[in-house]
């Protein structure tokens, strides 16, 4: 815890005493030796004794009450102390004295006691202890124990200044005792001020005034000792030795300035400072001037008591001059004269910083002109003489030359020294003038004098404001009391400034012509400021205007010395002017700078900081002075257009740009430059009214003095930058715009009738802006208007602001319209026009009264040349688009009808088609107001539920329409819900403001506007142009679907009946009877002498094909009307007759050869359809059906023979066939799809056209896109609703199962390359040319393999070329690609490739499978027929895949088909035809018979199916058997074989041919089957085995109900397939026999599956192998004894018919034969079929079976019996596996009748057989794939 304050200080006065005590103990060096140890003694007991009352003291809270009370013991130690020799006990007794005055341990009474301490020790020479003397002595002054008698006072400063004078003293104790004495004295006159205060509260009680007396007499002693002191006189009162008179005139001043009340209010002071100083100062001064002129070393050396004296001078004038009286004028007086060129350099430094310090103060400077300069009676101009002396200084200064060349400019070292100032190293004269040379020194004194005359300008700068800001009153602060100057009178500031301002411009204009440092230059510009400011704000033009021209004159870079040559340099009043010329004519001079200027800026022009600097101040002082400039304004905005070509001159940078030599971007300088510029100009916003004109005004003199040479070089743009600037003022001042705006317009005009195009246009873009900015700033006027008008009455706000708004939007557009009307020239016309587009741009949605001028500018513009129409129409657009929302009905009408007269100008296409865009804008913007109105009752009947289908039909429209009906949908509001809680901002915003005015247009108003829009419409729809015409038609259309539910009935019959339908008649009309030659080209231009035309596509190169393009547009046009609205139109009256007329333009459409055209036709329909051909209340029937017939005349054409319909529209009509039957099946009745199913079958039948030659990319795989379209199609024709139709259907598809055209190609292609392998033949017997080997002409020849040499094509080689003419390329047998070929007729006959059949009968297949099975029963034959034609074509074109295709799909039809022809026989059908077919396509594939007879090469005889599907006969040939040819019926459409039942002589003959030697069967026109690869011939043998599968396992399996004579034909079939020809066999490169195997084994069978008892119900198989048996033992038999015969002829003929005996096949054959025969067993009824009737061996075979054994068996082989003769000659061949087989087989024959024993051995050499079966029948076994597992069943059977 802290002790109490009391408690520390007793404290620390015990510790000091102690302290002292402790050091009078010891002895201190050589001193303490010779000291008394007495005195020593007793301070150190005295010390102790206050220790001891300290102490006791301590802990009283008095203690420091205590202590005062006996001060005489405390002091008593120190006062031993000083009289000890001890210094250091002097010193601590000092520091215990300051402490004890310090902490107020003495009474008042000590007072004296301390400053007896202070004389005992004052003459010490120790420094310590003088520095503790004077810390002691000024502690006890600052403190209450101060003294108060003047002999203490005196004593005390006596003290102080016996150590101030001392010689040898040190620095430190000098330097203290220096400032010691200050603050001593300046404590003694502070007692004064004290004790005159204490006085008046004593006067006030008991009138004591002594103590008041010792103070202010000390005082006053002490000021006149100092001034004796100074004056060299002794002191009189002050106990003291001679000071420094320097350091006593400081003491002076330091009073003067520290006590200036004590000098003001004191009498005796008053006079001492009166008398006394000026005296002493004026005196010592001119001894200080003498000494100094006459060069004696006295000036010198007391140079600092001269500087000191004229401070003290300073002082004197600035703090006291009222007190001075008249000597105030004679110290300016000598201190003037000492500025005389004869007295040294440093005395008039002095002199100027004080002359400087004077000028600078301006209550001094007012008081010295007042007094004396306007004084008649004083001789002694003081203000204008000090003005004068620093303005001499400077002449000198500009007129010195240096003596040694060396040295630089004396104005060069005045800027230098400005420079030092500014970075901080200000010139001292106490410190640099000995160092200084003699150049620097009278630099200073000339920077002396230039800031002298700046400080005066300052200070006239603050007496102007005094005077008028003020009210002539001085500022509390600096008023000093009675006498002073307290008000500043504006005419005696005029009077300063009128005697003085010439000679103040000479110094500062020669200054700142001649100088160039940026210091210097910015200092004389702001004298230029202040002073220019000054006179302006005191209406001193003269002085004003000479300031304001000389600026600007520096401020344009071309003032040169020369122009001040004519300076008058008399030393009073006119000292340093410019000539009487310049100074009555500044404009003059400035007109000829600024043309000197803008010569410099078309040069290159290098702007000095010093002319950048000056144009600054210019701009300083033109904001300053703004509204009293009046017609000095000229003056400025000369130097400002000047300036403004300057900075826009790209020759024109400044000094530190020019030295760094970059050019990238504008000087910093230049931009804020034009930044000041255009900051003037802003701020005329806060000028007067009269200000503001005079400069617009002046701006008008300006531009019309510098327009004639304003018009620049070629390419540049005219430089009218004081027409610039008048459009900145008048936007400035908007709120003024009624005051300016005939100023502004009117010099306009003057500019416009320049006869300089680059000028006028510059007047027209000066107008535009000042027409944009002024309209965007018309809100801020129209609010001040409206609150004005709201004063008066508060319902009138809106009204007075939009009255106020439209006057001011008038004015200013019917200057566009005047200007337009009345100038003939082009250019100022499109400038008007691009005027207003800008205006629209940016304040269209404010315009209210100013769209009146605005339209019938555009609507004169219309009428106009080209350029002027496309200008306006850009105006007109975006008026549409943006603001005619906003409009009411009037104004909306007016802008419709300028949109119409755009609309059909001819002077621009583009300009049309834009206005047609903008009807339909506009027809959509008053649509959306028809249905506020249209509730009331006046709509169209079903419209609402038009509008739903149209948003529903137009789903997959654009999108526009969907948004158009979704923002109609939107109910407006009411106006008064609109108004209603809406703030004044949102009222008044675009959308807000389109939302009112539209909810005020009526359902009448909105009708009228339409029918306006449609009329229109109809007109531009008719238009000569093709572009502007078709925009026309599309946009009618879409205008009319979108409005569509927002018409009225009457609107609705006029747009249809006299619009729309008559537009489609017409268009189509002027298509069928427009010129077909191709129209003439525009002419673009000349190139080198030749026209150069414009290229125009081929699809629009003749007048047909610009109408065909309307045509397809109205039909689009009308398919979207229809599909949105027919629910709407078809109650109409004339729904029947309109409908008619479409349907006739639509299929003529069709038909035609125009594929835009047709394409649209279809479009329509389907669009039609498709929306609404479900509903029968909307598609009547009768219009189904015409449409209906349209779509079948389109068909008719699309599949004729001479078809000219493009392909891409066969393909939309083919989809839209197919789109229709699916999605409106239920339409189409039965006459409807019985249609349907013979254009698709026309389609693929014809699927080419003329334009599908030169496209032979269109064909792609082999078949053409309509084809596949077709097949695409064929899966969905599907009768479900008309099951009856459903064999039709069958027999459609069946009907393209046409290979004649696949031959027939076949055989053009083989003849084709015979005539081109026979060429090269020819010609080289021709020229004798030798023949390549075969390898290198088949290597030539391609991958196309040559004609066998014995084919019937080969033989051809030397026919003709085909009779079509074309030339086919080459097509890979491999591929499925065809022939494209070229002709009509040739691409009907090849229509139905293979690619293309095979598709349709794996569609045909899968079709049949999913039938019912009645269709399948009634189809099977058409089908079974079709597929087998196309089997067929395996013996004339094996290569082709469409047989193998067509097989498999046999085997699935046959599969499918038996069930349903069960199934119809059960219910009593006749099914004898399908077996018949069955029966023939089995001969056809496996034997051969019945085949196409192939056309004969280059004869073609084919002809298109007819509508009833009826097909003509085909020949037929190369059957095996002896039967004539057969009967054909047609059943269905399709052609059936029906055979007579063969009786038992032609089963014999066939036996009979069968047993016969194979014979080579060749049939005509046939390819010699090609040698294929291991794998294919393994597939075709499998499919060939599949197809004998097919009959032997599925259809004889099921042939139930299959007549008997049709079972034996299938029998005879398989079993002639035993003896079939090699070259109907499977092409491979061994024996063909393996067929022949499986047939016989197929054989055995049928014969061994019958008697099966439960697996036979319907003992089908029973009968089967019944039939079978007898034909396959006359097979055995046959085969037998033929083999038997040739081995006996060979046996008895010569080696070499011996050789030549039976073939391998033969004996494989024979083989085969006896091992099935050794293998077959049979039940009993199937054996009784082959046995005789009536023989032995029948009834040996019966008796047989009676027995047990035979009859438990089940199974016999009696069936050999039959046989027995002819293996008996197999008994007696010679080859062993012959004879051993027929020994088996007679043993077993022997087993069955119980002869001999039966052989055990027989499965050991059926075994050992077998490598020899396996390598006979192998292929077969192989080819077969394991089909022989019947054979081995039965033989285990067995």
């Amino acid at each position: 815890m802290a002790a109490p304050p009391a408690v520390a200080a007793v404290g620390m006065l015990e510790a000091e005493f102690r302290a002292l005590a402790q050091e009078a103990r010891s002895k201190e060096g050589l001193a303490g030796f010779f000291s008394s140890t007495a005195d020593q003694q007793a301070v150190k007991d005295a010390a102790e004794r206050v220790i001891l009352k300290v102490r006791s003291c301590g802990e009283a809270p008095d203690a420091m009450d205590q202590i005062k009370t006996q001060y005489q013991e405390v002091l008593r130690p120190l006062q031993l102390s000083l009289e000890t020799k001890s210094d250091r006990l002097k010193s601590r007794a000092l520091a215990i004295a300051q402490n004890l005055i310090a902490n107020h341990a003495l009474p008042a009474e000590a007072s004296e006691a301390v400053v007896a301490m202070l004389g005992r020790v004052d003459r010490n020479t120790d420094e310590n202890v003088q520095l503790k003397t004077l810390q002691t002595a000024l502690t006890l002054l600052q403190s209450p124990l101060r003294p108060c008698s003047e002999q203490q006072i005196g004593a005390v400063l006596g003290v102080c200044l016996r150590l101030t004078n001392k010689k040898g003293h040190k620095d430190a104790v000098l330097t203290t005792a220096a400032a010691t004495v200050r603050q001593a004295v300046a404590l003694v006159l502070s007692y004064v001020d004290v004790e005159a205060e204490l006085q008046g509260q004593q006067l006030e009680g008991s009138g004591d005034t002594a103590a008041q007396g010792g103070a202010a007499a000390a005082a006053q002693k002490l000021v006149e000792d100092l001034c004796n002191i100074a004056s060299g006189a002794p002191p009189l009162w002050l106990a003291s030795p001679s000071l420094p008179r320097t350091f006593v005139l400081e003491l002076l001043e330091f009073l003067l300035v520290n006590s200036p009340a004590v000098f003001r209010q004191l009498a005796p002071f008053q006079n001492a400072l009166a008398v006394r100083m000026t005296q002493l100062i004026q005196a010592q001064l001119q001894d200080h001037l003498d000494a100094g002129a006459a060069g004696s070393s006295f000036a010198t050396t007391n140079f600092p008591t001269f500087r000191a004296l004229l401070r003290l001078a300073r002082t004197l004038l600035r703090n006291f001059y009222p007190l001075l009286g008249p000597r105030s004028g004679t110290l300016v007086h000598a201190l003037l004269a000492g500025m005389a060129p004869r007295y040294p350099l440093h005395q008039r430094i002095a002199l100027m910083q004080l002359v400087r310090t004077l000028l600078a103060d301006p209550l001094l400077t007012y008081h010295l002109f007042g007094t004396y300069d306007l004084a008649a009676e004083h001789k002694l101009d003081a203000v204008q003489s000090l003005c004068r002396a620093a303005g001499e200084v400077v002449d000198a200064t500009l007129k010195a030359v240096n003596k040694d060349p060396e040295d630089e400019p004396p104005l060069d070292v005045v800027a230098a020294l400005y420079s030092d100032k500014t970075a901080g190293k200000d010139w001292v004269l106490d410190t640099d003038f000995e160092a200084a040379g003699q150049q620097i020194q009278r630099a200073y004194l000339s920077m002396l004098a230039i800031d002298s005359l700046l400080a005066f300008m300052g200070s006239v700068e603050k007496l102007t404001d005094y005077a008028l800001d003020q009210s002539g009153d001085v500022p509390a602060t600096l008023s000093k009391g009675p006498g002073y100057v307290e008000r500043v009178d504006v005419d005696i500031v005029k009077a300063m400034v009128d005697r003085t301002w010439r000679g103040l411009l000479s110094a500062i204009s020669q200054l700142l012509q001649r100088s160039s440092g940026e210091e210097i230059v910015l200092q004389l510009l702001k004298g230029y400021q202040v002073l220019t400011q000054a006179c302006g704000n005191l209406q001193l033009l003269q002085p004003r205007d000479a300031f304001l021209a000389n600026l600007c004159e520096f401020a344009l870079a071309t003032a040169g010395p020369q122009q001040f040559d004519e300076l008058d340099p008399s030393p009073r009043g006119a000292a340093g002017l410019p000539s009487a010329e310049r100074m009555a004519s500044p404009r003059g001079a400035l007109a000829a700078a600024s043309a000197a200027a803008e010569v410099g800026a078309e040069q290159g022009l290098v702007l000095a900081p010093k002319n950048v600097q000056s144009m600054r101040t210019l701009f300083n002082i033109a904001h300053r002075l703004s509204n009293v400039l009046g017609p000095a304004w000229a003056l400025v905005l000369e130097t400002m257009n000047t300036l403004d070509r300057i900075l826009n001159s790209p020759r024109t940078t400044t000094q530190e740009v020019s030295a760094q030599s970059d050019e990238s971007a504008m000087p910093s300088d230049l931009v804020i430059l034009a930044a000041a510029a255009s900051q003037l100009f802003e701020c005329t916003r806060d000028m007067s009214r009269e200000a503001v004109v005079s400069l617009l005004s002046g701006l008008r003199d300006v531009s019309l003095r510098n327009v004639p040479s304003a018009g620049g070089a070629v390419g540049q743009a005219p430089k009218l930058f004081a027409l610039n600037r008048m459009v900145e003022v008048l936007l400035y001042n908007i709120g003024r715009i009624y005051d300016l705006w005939a100023i502004f317009l009117s010099h306009v005009l003057e500019v416009i009738n320049d006869p300089k195009p680059p000028v006028r246009a510059a007047a027209i873009d000066a107008l535009g802006r000042a027409i944009i900015g002024a309209l965007g700033s018309l809100s801020p006027v129209a609010s001040s208007s409206a609150a004005a008008a709201s004063e008066a009455a508060p319902g009138a706000r809106t009204v007075a602001a939009r009255d106020s708004t439209g006057g001011v939007e008038h004015m200013l557009l019917v200057a566009l319209e005047a200007l337009y009307n009345a100038d003939n020239e082009r250019d100022v016309r499109a400038g008007v026009l691009r005027v207003l587009l800008s205006v629209l741009q940016r304040h269209g949605e404010r315009l209210s009264d100013g769209w009146t001028p605005v339209f019938r500018l555009l609507a004169a513009a219309a009428e106009g040349e080209e350029d002027a129409t496309n200008l306006a129409f850009q105006s007109l657009q975006l008026t549409c688009s943006d603001y005619m929302a906003a409009m009411p009905f009037a104004r909306l009408k007016r802008c419709l009808e300028v949109t119409v007269l755009f609309s059909s100008q001819q002077a621009d296409v583009n300009v049309s088609l834009t206005t047609i865009s903008l009807l339909w804008n506009a027809a959509d913007l008053f649509g959306k107001a028809a249905p506020a109105a249209g509730r009331t009752g006046d709509s169209l009947p079903g419209s609402a539920q038009g509008g739903a289908a149209a948003r529903k039909g137009s789903a997959g429209d654009e999108e526009s329409d969907t948004e158009v009906e979704a923002a109609i949908a939107l109910p407006l509001p009411a106006a008064d819900e609109v108004d209603e809680g809406v703030s004044d901002e949102e009222a008044m915003s675009p959308s807000s403001k389109r939302s009112q005015l539209l909810a005020t247009l009526t359902a009448a108003q909105s009708e009228e506007l339409l029918q306006t829009i449609f009329l229109a419409l109809q007109g531009v729809s008719q238009d000569t142009r093709p572009e502007v015409r078709n925009s026309g038609v599309r946009t009618l259309f879409a205008v009319v679907v979108n409005q569509g539910p927002r018409l009225s009935r009457a609107l609705w019959e006029q747009c249809l009946w006299e619009m729309l339908f008559p537009l489609l008649n017409h268009a189509y009309l002027m298509s069928a009877t427009a010129s077909r030659d191709e129209a003439e080209s525009m002419v673009l231009g000349q190139s080198r002498g030749k026209e150069v035309r414009m290229m125009v596509h081929h699809s629009r190169n003749s007048e047909q094909k610009r109408w065909d393009e309307t045509v397809v547009i109205a039909l689009g046009g009308m398919a979207r009307l229809l599909r949105a609205h027919l629910p709407a139109i078809v109650g109409m009256d004339r729904i029947a007759a309109g409908w008619e007329e479409m349907m006739v333009v639509v299929e003529s459409s069709m038909a035609g050869g125009r594929k835009e055209v047709a394409l649209a036709a279809i479009t329509l329909l389907s669009a039609v359809l498709q929306a609404h051909g479900a509903i029968t209340d909307i598609v009547s029937p009768a219009m189904w059906k015409r449409a209906m017939r349209a779509l079948g005349v389109g068909a008719e054409a699309a599949t004729s023979p001479s078809c000219m319909v493009p392909l891409s529209a066969r393909i939309e009509l083919l989809a839209l066939i197919g789109l229709l039957y699916t999605s409106l099946r239920s339409r189409f009745d039965a006459e409807d799809t019985a249609q349907v199913f013979v254009w698709v079958e026309k389609f693929s039948r014809n699927p080419w056209s003329d334009d599908d030659a030169a496209n032979s990319a269109q064909v792609v795989m082999g078949m053409p896109p309509v084809q596949k379209a077709a097949l695409a199609m064929l899966p969905k024709l599907a009768p479900t609703h008309l099951p009856q139709l459903y064999p039709d259907y069958i027999y459609s598809i069946v009907r393209l199962l046409r290979p004649e055209h696949v031959i027939e190609q076949w055989q053009e292609q083989q003849l084709e390359l015979a005539e081109g392998a026979a060429a090269p033949s020819a010609a080289q017997q021709q020229f004798g040319i030798p023949a390549e080997p075969p390898a290198v002409q088949q290597q030539a020849g391609g991958s196309s393999p040559q004609p066998p040499a014995g084919n019937a094509a080969g033989a051809a080689a030397a026919h003709a070329e085909s009779a079509n003419g074309g030339t086919p390329a080459l097509v890979s047998y491999s591929s499925g690609t065809v022939k494209q070929p070229s002709g009509q007729v040739a691409q009907a006959r090849f229509a139905l490739t293979s690619a293309f059949l095979e598709k349709v009968i794996q569609q045909l297949v899968t079709l049949y499978k999913d039938a019912p099975l009645a269709v399948r029963a009634t189809t099977f034959a058409s089908v079974v027929s079709g597929l087998s034609r196309c089997m067929e074509v395996r013996y004339i074109v094996y290569h082709e895949s469409l047989w193998r295709v067509s097989a498999q799909a046999f085997n699935v039809a046959v599969a499918a088909g038996l069930p349903a022809l069960a199934a119809a026989a059960a219910m009593g059908e006749d099914t004898s035809p399908n077996w018949e077919a069955l029966a023939d396509a089995f001969e056809t594939f496996l034997l051969g018979a019945n085949v196409l007879a192939p056309t004969q090469p280059g004869v073609h005889s084919y002809e298109p199916a007819t509508s009833d599907a009826s097909d003509d006969s085909v020949l037929r040939g190369g059957t095996l058997n002896a039967e004539s040819s057969a009967s054909r019926s047609v059943s269905h459409g399709q052609e059936v074989t029906i055979r007579a039942p063969p009786d038992s002589a032609a089963a014999a003959a066939t036996v009979s041919a069968a047993a016969a030697p194979p014979q080579a069967v060749t049939l005509a026109g046939a390819a010699a089957p090609t040698p294929q690869s291991a794998q294919q011939a393994r597939q075709d043998a499998e499919l060939e085995v599949a197809v004998l599968d097919c009959l032997t396992d599925v259809v004889l399996t099921q042939c139930a109900s299959a007549p008997g004579d049709m079972k034996q034909r299938l029998i005879a079939t398989v079993d002639a397939g035993a003896s079939r020809p090699k070259e109907l066999s499977v092409p491979q490169a061994t024996t063909s026999s393996n067929f022949g195997h499986v047939c016989i084994r197929k054989m055995y069978v049928l014969c061994s599956r019958g008697g099966g008892g439960t697996a036979d119900p319907d003992g089908c198989l029973l009968e089967v192998s019944r039939l079978a048996l007898p034909v396959f033992m006359s097979r055995c038999d046959a085969v037998l004894r033929a083999y038997a015969e040739d081995q006996a002829r060979a046996a008895g003929a010569t080696s070499s018919i011996a050789a030549a005996g039976p073939g391998r096949s033969r004996l494989d054959g024979v083989l085969c034969i006896l091992e099935v025969l050794a293998s077959m067993s049979l039940a009993p009824a199937v054996a009784d079929a082959a046995l005789p009737p009536g023989e032995f061996l029948t009834q040996m075979v019966r008796n047989l079976r009676s027995r047990p054994e035979v009859a438990a068996r089940g199974r016999e082989r009696t069936h050999l019996l039959l046989l027995y003769s002819a293996l008996c000659g197999c008994i007696t061949c010679k080859e062993p596996r012959v004879r051993e087989m027929a020994r088996d087989v007679l043993l077993l024959a022997g087993a069955e009748l119980g002869v001999g024993v039966p052989l055990p051995a027989l499965p050991s050499r059926q075994h050992s057989r077998q490598p020899s079966l396996g390598s006979t029948a192998g292929g077969a076994s192989a080819a077969g794939g394991g089909r022989l597992s019947s054979v081995d069943e039965s033989t285990s059977m067995a």
